[in-house]
């Protein structure tokens, strides 16, 4: 009788462990590559960056991107430190950048030939890279609606290659991991955070509040006139 008992225990745990599984995979609303797709689907969104103007808030403060062709200005809205730049200007094309401090009547230029496009790319060019020792994929921890945004948290996973040349992720590990918002409608990266692995909520560090089309002009773009210039490019 306890033998029976004791093989009714078992199997119930069985079946137990079987549904939990099941659950969980149906509670996975978004795979690995559907994540991908949507990172990717933001890519395309974002129209190559042609004329797209971004507003970014973090602890730092508020700041403006402007992208048009092969310029981006980055604008200082609102800063929480002592900072004496207004804003910077990269033109590819004339291979510089302009560091302009409107309170100083400074302008300072330098060589520059790169410009970075911003979360959405930096984090579709993490998971499209798979190296020998490692990649990196985004997996669904859950929906959440977020500063009225129609969202789904994800956390990075990154698999590393063992010694017998098998992959292993670190989701057992304690070292804090990325994580992020992406708009379920637009594909777009709204939000970041650093979390552990185990970690299912979080605030984010920085925030989109907005992504414009269409309304960046070439006079974004013009310098000063009449402020002290040190060109730091010859």
């Amino acid at each position: 009788m306890k033998k029976f008992v004791v093989y009714i225990i078992i199997i119930l745990f069985i079946l137990f462990c079987i549904l939990f599984s099941i659950s969980h995979i149906f509670n996975a609303k978004y795979s690995s590559e559907d994540i991908y797709n949507l990172v990717q689907k933001g890519i395309e969104n974002m129209q190559d960056m042609q004329n797209v103007c971004i507003e970014r808030k973090n602890e730092m403060g508020l700041v403006k991107f402007y992208y048009k062709g092969n310029k981006r200005k980055l604008l200082v809205m609102e800063s929480n430190e002592d900072l004496s730049l207004s804003y910077s200007i990269v033109d590819l094309d004339k291979e510089k950048q302009y560091n302009v401090s409107d309170e100083k009547k400074l302008m300072f230029i330098q060589n520059e030939t790169y410009f970075n496009k911003g979360l959405q790319y930096d984090v579709f060019d993490s998971i499209s890279s798979k190296g020998y020792n490692f990649w990196i994929e985004l997996s669904y921890i859950k929906d959440e609606k977020i500063n009225e945004k129609d969202c789904i948290f994800v956390k990075e996973v990154t698999y590393n290659r063992q010694e017998d040349g098998t992959y292993k992720s670190n989701s057992d590990s304690d070292e804090d991991i990325r994580a992020y918002w992406i708009e379920k409608s637009t594909g777009f990266i709204l939000g970041g955070a650093t979390i552990k692995p185990t970690q299912t909520n979080a605030t984010p560090e920085a925030w989109i509040n907005s992504i414009t089309f269409g309304t960046v002009k070439d006079s974004d773009f013009d310098l000063p006139t009449g402020y002290t210039v040190y060109d730091r490019s010859e």
